[in-house]
């Protein structure tokens, strides 16, 4: 008799289970904890061009991209841009703008929920060989709407 009885708890069982899982009230939908802000640089590779033959001098110009995907806006206080020697590793050029040089130059420092900025930059440089073959580390800081202060970079190939 008691195994007779086992299937009739089990599926009083599974029905309490089940139960919670079966609600029509609408939910609000999740908004995120802080930015996530994803960066792409545009070319990549960079290609650098000669603009003086004494040095020589390159320049590399590219734009970089900051994707917002956390669901919170934020305020870009800072885009950064190092130029590194390949052959000797040191830095060569640097290049930012903070958020007051974004609304002069781009025209906003913001970055909307699910939004994007672009960020034209440009730096020359000389190098300890006649290459021109460098590498370029790109580091954004953002403040977003929570107050959360979020980084991110990117290494990029320049040839």
């Amino acid at each position: 008799m008691r195994l007779a009885r086992l299937p009739a708890a089990l599926l009083c069982l599974l029905a309490l289970v089940a139960m919670p899982g079966c609600n029509n009230s609408p939910t609000a939908p999740s908004t995120g904890v802080r930015s996530v802000i994803t960066l792409t640089v545009a070319p990549n590779p960079i290609v650098a061009v000669i603009t003086s033959p004494v040095g020589p001098v390159y320049t590399a110009t590219w734009t970089v991209t900051l994707t917002e995907a956390g669901a919170v806006g934020c305020v870009v206080q800072l885009v950064k841009a190092n130029v590194f020697d390949d052959a000797s590793g040191k830095l060569v050029a640097s290049t930012s703008y903070d958020d007051k040089d974004l609304l002069v130059f781009v025209g906003k420092n913001r970055v909307e929920a699910g939004g994007t900025l672009a960020v034209p930059l440009q730096v020359s440089y000389a190098l300890s060989t006649t290459s021109r073959a460098a590498s370029l580390t790109v580091t954004t800081s953002v403040k977003d709407d929570r107050g959360n202060t979020v980084e991110s970079s990117l290494l990029v190939k320049i040839q």
